[in-house]
């Protein structure tokens, strides 16, 4: 069902970027393979590439957050609206109308998102919280620009069961200004939790607590 759903999101993407001349179509050449599995994979891939794409038209349209809102939600991502701690959006069709809403949360939790679109955290000023868990294209690049973008606002981060992160993509959170939590479980990749640890007590504010443990029992 969600693979389906996000599939549908892609399209409506893909409709919504020839519209406004932000997708350039590739010649059916580059699609020719003996594979069938590589013809899905590349589809797939491309059709990713542009539900993540930055339209910033829309943007102007509809400011930073709502726009920004919209990518996640598409996704498969949730936010949480100052002011509302107890309200998560998650359906794209139910986002509210009103413009001035300001995201304080920001959840992708196996979400299907990619690092360009990563770029719609620019403008973002209000977001205290940010969760990135089970997302199987989070990268270094990724923790990079999120670093760049919340560095003035982002208070308490969770980065767990991520494959492709690295202690290089850890090190690039120092910019993170005001991080007061840093909670990290379940990265393959991450060798020696105590060196981890002790390396980033170096680059992040020392009122910052960072907590790399096992894995949490669900409750």
């Amino acid at each position: 069902m969600a693979s389906a759903i996000l599939l549908r999101n892609c399209l409506k993407a893909v409709t919504c970027g020839v519209q406004q001349g932000g997708v350039q179509v590739q010649t059916a050449h580059m699609l020719h393979t003996t594979d069938p599995n590589s013809i899905l994979s590349s589809l797939w891939m491309r059709l990713l590439g542009v539900i993540n794409q930055v339209y910033s038209y829309r943007i102007k349209e509809v400011g930073p957050d709502r726009a920004c809102a919209e990518w996640l939600v598409k996704n498969g991502g949730a936010v949480r609206w100052v002011g509302s701690p107890n309200h998560t959006e998650t359906d794209f069709n139910r986002l509210p109308q009103n413009l001035g809403l300001k995201i304080e949360e920001i959840i992708c939790d196996e979400a299907v998102v990619l690092p360009n679109g990563f770029g719609y955290l620019a403008g973002l000023k209000h977001v205290k919280k940010f969760t990135l868990h089970k997302c199987t294209f989070a990268s270094d690049s990724m923790l990079s620009y999120l670093s760049c973008h919340l560095t003035d606002s982002l208070e308490h981060l969770q980065i767990s069961s991520c494959p492709r992160i690295t202690q290089s993509g850890l090190d690039q959170l120092e910019q993170l200004k005001k991080l007061q939590s840093l909670l990290l479980f379940d990265l393959k990749r991450i060798e020696g939790k105590s060196a981890c640890v002790e390396q980033l007590k170096k680059k992040l504010p020392s009122e910052c607590q960072i907590d790399f443990t096992d894995e949490p029992k669900p409750k």
